[in-house]
């Protein structure tokens, strides 16, 4: 997985571990999809309140295999107080890079690739 982070110039940021994490785990998840569960509907309706989007989006979008290019995973949320706790398969993810960029303006944003890794021998 390589990814790049773009921030606006004059920020610091460092890549230290919470981040680093926060941002493949958020990545992987974002590229998963959930087998379809009893709790679904109760998760998306969790994630459409923080996202502002409808919660038929956001269950329809969990469980979408076809924009699930790393696969569905059993349960990608989990329902955890009032809100939601996320499980992407991040431990499949044998290696990463991070870079980041300063650019004019102030807009993050977050680009990259993932590619498979396949076993030889």
């Amino acid at each position: 997985m390589f990814l790049t982070l773009d921030c606006p110039l004059g920020t610091t940021v460092a890549a230290g571990p919470e981040l680093v994490k926060a941002l493949i785990d958020r990545t992987v998840a974002a590229f998963q999809g959930s087998s379809p569960a009893g709790r679904l509907a109760q998760a998306a309706a969790r994630i459409a309140a923080t996202t502002g989007e409808e919660p038929s989006l956001m269950a329809q979008l969990l469980a979408d295999a076809k924009r699930a290019v790393l696969g569905a995973t059993g349960i990608l949320v989990h329902l955890r107080g009032e809100g939601v706790q996320w499980n992407p398969a991040d431990h499949l993810c044998v290696a990463a890079q991070l870079l980041i960029t300063q650019t004019a303006g102030n807009t993050w944003t977050l680009s990259g690739a993932i590619h498979a890794a396949e076993q030889r021998g």
